[in-house]
């Protein structure tokens, strides 16, 4: 009876191991795509089946897709439903066990929508923003969206969103439905990862749920989007094979100088905001955004601030342990690390912790381990976070973690600019 709401993406899918060989037809089938849409449907396919069950236990489904193969986690308690390829569309679902896609309360699905993403003027956002209209349009009264932020997938772009209807009705019965959703521009083509939820009507639009969501997202990473190679079958070694991909540049030009700092495998950059005087670049793991994270690393930069003789690492490291200990009182921990040097300039590291912030579904842990140099002329900080659930006790420092983390930012090189060099900068990433 109910039915989330889905671009229908064509893709040639085989999902690897555990082959089995479907027909694919669906009658009766309604491709609208609108929430509550959809007439039943058979768990039928011509292509094939399985999954690729990872040394951490964690499940993979692996499906190829015209130029590109797409590697994503089963969620636990899910089983496959549903799978169709209508030209150049293609569906697949799955639900929870002892549910089926006319009737369930949560759904995970994958979409792809062959070519045009050779189209300069097509994004990954524009192509969920596609997705949200159509909720848009079935529930005007009780529509809600909440943009999480772009992000990118084994170095493609994506972008990340919540959508949702308070009320939409089918066959006279009224439901809610809200969807996280992922999309992906691919080589050639475009796809989306979605997790949806279905549950009692409202007459108001609903709230977006951090903890809920997020844990669904990070339930649904890591992602990955591999190149075809040619004649190779199930279950695609190369792609298993594949490690994520660290899109951020080694150098980044950053006012006076030249920034070098290689984030941890798997890292991408979520937003970068260079407006003078000011520079921020935020990386996350793979799949993450900068508004859903579990784990950040942050740069940023105040331009001409060094030359003031007032402006130390340690008064700045000192205001923000004030701000942090101020919206979690019962709950803030530090740890000073001290003074050091990164790259012979001077710095300050200190770990600092909220073990609760916000209430509700949205309470949460932040740690973040920031290290504050005063550069040649500008100032830096550089911090590493991550969020966790809430804890009612102050968060105890794990100096192992914490060390290992450290090393890493200690790493940082600061170069001066060469006249007319450009990227990737050899006199600085040849600097030792």
């Amino acid at each position: 009876m109910r039915r989330v709401i889905l671009l229908y993406f064509s893709l040639a899918t085989c999902i690897c191991f555990l082959a089995v060989a479907q027909d694919n037809t669906k009658p009766g089938a309604d491709e609208s795509g609108k929430p509550g849409s959809g007439d039943s449907k058979q768990p039928r396919s011509q292509n094939d089946h399985g999954s690729a069950v990872q040394p951490s236990r964690q499940t993979f489904r692996m499906t190829g897709i015209f130029n590109d193969i797409l590697s994503y986690p089963q969620p636990d308690g899910f089983q496959e439903a549903y799978q169709n390829t209508n030209g150049g569309h293609y569906i697949f679902e799955m639900v929870l066990k002892g549910e089926t896609v006319d009737q369930w309360t949560q759904m995970v699905s994958v979409t792809g929508l062959q070519g045009n993403a050779d189209n300069q003027n097509a994004t990954a956002r524009s192509r969920l923003d596609q997705n949200a209209n159509v909720f848009r349009n079935a529930c005007p009264d009780t529509f809600a969206a909440k943009p999480l932020g772009a992000t990118t997938i084994s170095g493609h772009e994506a972008f990340v969103a919540w959508v949702s209807c308070g009320s939409a009705t089918r066959g006279g019965t009224a439901h809610s439905e809200s969807n996280l959703i992922v999309s992906i521009k691919g080589t050639a083509d475009y796809y989306t990862v979605q997790w949806a939820e279905s549950g009692q009507a409202s007459s108001q639009p609903l709230a977006f749920e951090w903890a809920k969501w997020g844990d669904r997202l990070e339930k649904l990473t890591p992602m990955k989007v591999c190149p075809r190679v040619p004649g190779e079958p199930v279950p695609y070694p190369s792609c298993l094979k594949q490690k994520p991909v660290t899109s951020v540049p080694a150098v980044t030009p950053v006012f006076s100088e030249l920034v070098r700092f290689t984030p941890p495998e798997g890292f991408a950059i979520a937003l970068e905001d260079a407006r003078d005087p000011h520079y921020t670049r935020e990386m996350v793991p793979e799949g993450e955004t900068s508004e859903v994270w579990t784990q950040m690393i942050t740069l940023k930069a105040e331009k001409g601030l060094s030359a003031d003789p007032k402006s130390t690492p340690l008064p700045y490291l000192e205001k923000f342990a004030g701000s942090f200990r101020g919206v979690c009182p019962d709950t803030f921990a530090a740890r000073w690390i001290g003074p050091t040097t990164i790259d012979g300039h001077g710095a300050h590291a200190a770990w600092l912790s909220c073990g609760t912030l916000e209430s509700g579904s949205n309470a949460r842990s932040d740690s973040f381990l920031i290290v504050a140099i005063k550069g040649t002329n500008d100032f830096y900080r550089i911090l590493w976070g991550e969020r966790g659930p809430a804890s009612r006790q102050p968060i105890v420092f794990d100096e192992a973690k914490w060390g290992e983390r450290l090393k890493r930012l200690n790493s940082m090189r600061f170069c001066a600019k060469v006249p007319a060099e450009a990227a990737p900068y050899p006199s600085c990433t040849d600097q030792k």
